[in-house]
């Protein structure tokens, strides 16, 4: 008799259950964008495998309070199918299949294939961030692409059942949280406008040390509407600490780079392998787990409030989150007829955070995702962002 997946819900996840309840759909989302038709009866098939072969992508949530537990519901993944889409994959207009509901009743991951009217196909992965980081979701993503190929799957590895405890293979210490005062790159709130924005920006060329760039130029705008603490948030894979683990499961934890006023990419830099170095990603938040005690829904709660008090005094628990998935292999996202010409990743909808970024690519592409808050990108606010940005890489 087969075993189904059972985990326990860690306590980071609660969290990103809370943050998709307040402004769904809290998701990850990677596009896959290329040229080629692929049958979708091949398609079902390959996301049928993937999925049986790693069940994080199916779960449901049981449980309560501390006894929250993840469960393999052994339902695949919904595939949708949409022909003639305009949607250019620039940003978030004419993309309502973007803002479709993945709850931990299930499903909480989905497939969506997308014939463009250009000729541009897309193939976006969605999954819920309770149950998959953005890394996750990239593997995911490849084992289905292994299935267009005819290729096995190669499934979990070395998956560890405890997030709190594989962190303590690393290290004891703990950090506190940061504290709520930092300002946004745009300035203050402006209106009442709820739900975010996003939009893409492309490059080609080689690149290097386009963390610190980028979050240099975060620095350089938030300064340039006010003064105040500059923090970046920096998400961590965890999988690189421990070689040969492949999981879905979301292993991702944040440094929190502090950004002086005469700081630019070489100290950003710097100090982004100084903590890691000393394994500040491998550290505990004290106090973190009690969360585990509190219900999701008195979360989501907690968040609403603490959105509107940050929106309203315009100091916030960090300037930026800044998330690099790195250089992708192109070749991993190609079979069943489609050849991929570029990967990125849609931030996840959060209207707590100032800015949300992400920096993706294939071989010459960098692909730069930014995401703001409405009440954060108005009056031509995120353009200049978005300028101040495209000036340092070009």
């Amino acid at each position: 008799m087969e075993t189904r997946l059972r985990r326990p819900l860690a306590t980071v996840e609660r969290l990103w259950l809370a943050a998709d309840a307040v402004a769904p759909p809290y998701a990850n989302q990677v596009v896959v964008e290329g040229r080629g038709v692929i049958d979708q009866g091949r398609l079902e098939d390959a996301v049928a495998k993937a999925s049986q072969a790693n069940p994080g992508s199916r779960l449901v949530l049981k449980g309560a309070l501390q006894g929250c537990y993840w469960l393999d519901s052994g339902l695949t993944p919904p595939v949708r199918c949409l022909k003639d889409v305009t949607w250019d994959g620039r940003g978030s207009e004419n993309a309502p299949f973007l803002k479709t509901a993945l709850t931990y009743h299930g499903p909480i991951c989905e497939v969506l294939y997308l014939e463009g009217s250009s000729g541009v196909t897309r193939l976006v992965f969605r999954s819920n961030h309770g149950v998959m980081d953005g890394m996750g979701t990239v593997y995911w993503a490849e084992e289905v692409f292994r299935g267009l190929r005819g290729e096995e799957p190669l499934g979990p590895h070395a998956e560890p059942t405890s997030m709190v405890a594989f962190l303590r293979q690393f290290t004891e210490r703990t950090r506190k949280i940061p504290p709520v005062n930092c300002i946004a790159p745009t300035g203050e709130a402006r209106g009442l406008y709820a739900g975010t924005r996003w939009q893409r920006l492309s490059f080609t060329g080689s690149f290097s040390k386009v963390l610190g760039r980028v979050g240099w130029a975060l620095a350089r705008s938030a300064r340039h509407y006010g003064h105040g603490p500059v923090m970046l948030a920096i998400p961590v894979d965890m999988r690189q600490r421990q070689p040969g683990l492949r999981t879905t499961n979301n292993m991702s934890m944040a440094l929190y780079v502090e950004v002086g006023p005469e700081d630019g990419p070489e100290e950003i830099a710097r100090e982004v392998k100084r903590q890691l170095d000393e394994r500040y990603d491998c550290m505990l938040f004290e106090g973190g787990t009690m969360v585990d005690l509190i219900p999701i829904v008195l979360l989501e709660l907690g968040l609403k409030l603490i959105t509107l008090h940050c929106h309203h005094k315009g100091g916030y628990s960090s300037t930026a989150l800044l998330s690099n998935l790195g250089r992708l292999n192109r070749d991993n996202f190609c079979g069943g007829g489609f050849q991929a010409d570029t990967v990125f990743l849609i931030p996840p909808r959060v209207d707590g955070i100032p800015a949300f970024v992400v920096l993706t690519g294939c071989a010459d592409r960098l692909e730069v995702t930014v995401s703001l808050p409405n009440v954060l990108a108005t009056e031509g606010r995120f353009e200049r962002l978005l300028d101040d940005i495209d000036r340092v890489l070009r």
